[in-house]
């Protein structure tokens, strides 16, 4: 179960923006991802998944966006160990991680 505030305009499927009350402004997720993410304007400035990918190369630009946010509220909910291990390096924006047997469980376990 999810606990955290995801933001009511993204598409629905586990790549997500978490509503952290506004967003700072400056565009590097959208230009990660410019046909996958968008942000509302003024005065909230919420970016958010306008559709989830659906390629290998729009899931990549996906989880760049995901790396480059520097608020941090771009996350991944799913439990597609391929992505899990896309994101390895980001392990606290993903709400599952992979153990080393390879294993998905809920983060922070």
């Amino acid at each position: 179960m999810n606990l955290r505030k995801i933001a009511s305009e993204n598409a629905p499927g586990p790549f997500y923006a978490e509503d952290i009350g506004t967003d700072c402004g400056c565009l590097l997720p959208e230009g990660e991802a410019p046909t996958l993410l968008a942000t509302t304007g003024p005065p909230r400035y919420q970016t958010y998944f306008l559709r989830q990918p659906e390629t290998p190369l729009e899931i990549e630009q996906a989880c760049a966006a995901i790396r480059i946010c520097h608020v941090h509220s771009l996350r991944y909910g799913g439990k597609d160990p391929e992505i899990l291990t896309r994101l390895a390096d980001v392990p606290h924006l993903c709400d599952y991680q992979l153990t080393r047997d390879g294993r998905v469980i809920p983060a922070g376990w």
